[in-house]
């Protein structure tokens, strides 16, 4: 298959009806920054001479699943304590998601660390994700009481690449 025919082929998608029909635009990732802010560093961690840890850019969810599980070969095993990456994702659209990345060692065995935290909490912002830990008028009286958030939640899930 040639690159027209596979760029062709990923612009479609199949309704839930059946029909195959043009896929709605996602934003792209631009860049990502992350910064590790706690922790022993590790060979991809950029230590400052006055403590703390240079911000890093990439420029994709793949490159940053990387860094982030290069980072996590020195943080904490299993347990109550866990290291802490700040990071902030720019799309094209000109959305930004900024956010705090917890991470355990065996943070260096998975993938998708970002995009799971961010579908997770968007999908929460949403109204189709609810805790276990909260009841459902909790997290009923949660959800409209911040519409906005609801709002802004559901843009993002449905314009953004989260992929």
């Amino acid at each position: 298959m040639n690159m027209i025919e596979d760029n062709a082929i990923s612009t479609l998608e199949v309704s839930p009806e059946g029909v195959i029909q043009q896929a709605p635009y996602k934003a792209k990732v631009m860049r990502i920054t992350i910064r590790r802010t706690e922790g022993q560093p590790s060979t991809v961690d950029e230590p400052r001479a006055e403590g703390g840890y240079i911000e890093q850019t990439i420029n994709s969810f793949a490159e940053a699943d990387s860094l982030i599980r290069q980072m996590a070969t020195t943080a904490p095993e299993e347990g109550a304590r866990y290291d802490k990456a700040d990071f902030l994702v720019m799309w094209d659209s000109g959305h930004v998601y900024e956010g705090r990345f917890d991470m355990r060692r065996h943070d260096t065995i998975y993938r998708n660390h970002l995009q799971r935290q961010i579908k997770g909490f968007l999908r929460y912002l949403a109204g189709e994700y609810r805790p276990a830990d909260m009841t459902l008028e909790e997290y009923a009286e949660v959800v409209a009481s911040r519409p906005e958030e609801q709002k802004q939640a559901l843009d993002m899930l449905d314009t953004l690449d989260l992929s």
